[in-house]
């Protein structure tokens, strides 16, 4: 496999991102290396390049990073100690971050994890790349019939209105 990539990145607070070469990241132990079949266009990745750095820095955001969250793909490399996956299985990526050991991730309720702040695309390297690393395999979902090409965007959209942990209410 070639060691380089072009990946679209913002470079620097309160600038237009821009499509660079940088490095495929290898994966460690623990850690998965996703080929990007399609990542959705957010209005996110849009207006994040107006954000001003005393925003967004205290949460953790640091530049650079490659944008893109609503990410599909096929497994294309397992770090060690990774099961449950087989290169060419086609994904798409838990749009939001989360640790999966805090009170809350164990209650399923990962959306209020304080690590939900940042995440792929948003202060962390994202999916407007050929390849994106996901160091917690937890938040990898296997395809069954859905293209990895055009499911990235139920990852955000699509989930925004739904949430396995959320209470019922009758009224």
């Amino acid at each position: 496999m070639q060691n380089k990539m072009k990946a679209y990145r913002l470079l620097d607070w309160q600038t237009k991102p821009k499509i660079v070469e940088t490095e495929i990241p290898e994966p460690e132990r623990g850690e998965v290396l996703i080929k990007v079949a399609g990542n959705g266009l957010c209005h996110s990745d849009i207006s994040m390049q107006q954000m001003p750095k005393e925003m967004v820095e205290p949460i953790g955001w640091k530049v650079p990073f490659t944008l893109g969250h609503e990410i599909g793909g096929w497994i294309e490399e397992l770090g060690e100690g990774v099961t449950g996956f087989k290169a060419g299985d086609p994904v798409v990526l838990v749009s939001s971050y989360f640790c999966g050991n805090c009170e809350y991730c164990l209650k399923g309720q990962t959306n209020n994890c304080e690590n939900a702040a940042a995440g792929r695309g948003y202060g962390m390297n994202g999916g407007l790349a050929e390849y994106v690393l996901v160091d917690k395999p937890q938040q990898i979902i296997k395809l069954d019939k859905l293209d990895p090409a055009t499911a990235g965007p139920l990852t955000d959209a699509g989930s925004t209105s739904y949430h396995p942990s959320s209470v019922y209410c009758p009224n």
